[in-house]
């Protein structure tokens, strides 16, 4: 009679568990902004086309903490860059490799993105 009654009450945490995991997947998504305030981001459909791949390249020195010495890390504005000689508007699937070299504290940037230009819907 006890393990019936602990096997249902096992079942029925179970069920609650998966229920409250079901409704709590459908919140918002949130987005922090620079100033710190969180704001429900927005999911906008936009169709696009591809115009291409593009590459950026950047070196760094960087000290123990991760502070850069000279040179620069991969920036949005370098990849926009790129973006803008390929007539393009926006990036996707960015991807940055980081390659160090723990001799010369040196830091080696590799980006790769699919360049795309928004269409209109018709």
């Amino acid at each position: 009679m006890k393990k019936q009654f602990f096997s249902h009450i096992g079942s029925v945490l179970l069920i609650l568990l998966f229920c409250f995991l079901a409704i709590g997947s459908g919140t918002k998504e949130k987005a922090t902004t620079h100033s710190g305030f969180i704001n429900q981001a927005q999911q906008i459909e936009k169709d696009f086309i591809s115009v291409g791949i593009i590459f950026v390249k950047s070196q760094a020195i960087i000290d123990q903490y991760g502070n850069v010495l000279s040179g620069s890390k991969i920036t949005y504005e370098m990849l926009m860059k790129e973006v803008e000689k390929l007539g393009g508007d926006d990036i996707i699937n960015l991807r940055i490799d980081e390659e160090r070299n723990s001799k010369t504290k040196e830091v080696s940037y590799t980006a790769t993105a699919l360049a795309i230009k928004y269409i209109e819907k018709n």
